[in-house]
């Protein structure tokens, strides 16, 4: 796979790599705490974490170990004028996208999985996607690009982030301009009230993942706002497991 190590990547708000490290400055707490050493610890709050059914064949079909955060049903909680689609599994291959330049950034966009509403400085504030398995990761992508943006960044948190203190200690953080970019994903576990989407990048040769909690909150995808504390990356040895998902693949 070629990298581009010339174009600016998700600032280290999010993400950073360089020497080999992945530094992710917003997820932890309650959904996933990840080590820097090349392992993987993961710890769970009673009431928000969301755990994949045994047996199941679609990475995209869970069970809550907890009490979901609305009682309605897909359908009603539809957002954004898309269709009702939960019953879509997340795709094994790349979505069909338009990759849409945000600042020095590349972000996926498409008519049937969103963003349905583009705003804000360099178009940054990508809000409004479809109430699926891949609606989410489509979300995660964005709202991650979104945030590193040097002129929009606190207004996407803002808006695109649920209240809590692990909101206050994003908008508290000074994000710097990183070298990673996106280059594929996973769907770690999912259902209609949240979902863990793990973004994978590159940077400088390296890769690395990041896991973005979300939750289904006023009619879209936002990042759970709950959640605190800072966790360490996970380096990555390679993008097996992951949906390769980059500007540099043909749609």
């Amino acid at each position: 796979m070629e990298h581009d190590n010339d174009q600016p990547g998700i600032s280290s708000r999010w993400v950073a790599l360089g020497g080999g490290v992945l530094a992710i400055a917003i997820i932890g707490g309650g959904w996933v705490a990840l080590t820097g050493n090349g392992s993987s610890t993961k710890t769970s709050a009673p009431t928000t974490t969301v755990t994949v059914a045994p047996g199941s064949s679609s990475p995209g079909a869970g069970t809550s170990t907890g009490t979901a955060s609305s009682a309605s049903t897909p359908a009603a909680r539809t957002g954004c004028g898309f269709p009702a689609a939960w019953d879509a599994t997340p795709a094994s291959s790349a979505p069909q996208v338009t990759w849409q330049q945000v600042g020095g950034l590349s972000a996926p966009t498409s008519p049937q999985l969103g963003p349905g509403k583009v705003s804000g400085p360099d178009g940054a504030i990508r809000q409004c996607y479809q109430h699926s398995p891949t609606g989410a990761v489509m979300a995660a992508a964005n709202i991650a690009i979104g945030a590193s943006d040097p002129l929009a960044g606190n207004e996407v948190v803002e808006k695109q982030f649920t209240p809590g203190p692990g909101k206050q200690q994003v908008l508290d953080q000074q994000g710097e301009e990183g070298t990673a970019t996106i280059a594929g994903f996973q769907v770690e576990a999912c259902e209609p009230a949240k979902c863990l989407i793990s973004i994978a990048v590159s940077g400088g040769g390296n890769y690395g993942a990041a896991t973005v909690p979300l939750v289904w909150s006023g009619g879209d995808w936002m990042v759970d706002g709950t959640v605190t504390g800072i966790s360490a990356g996970q380096p990555l040895s390679s993008l097996a497991g992951y949906v390769p998902f980059s500007p540099g693949l043909a749609s």
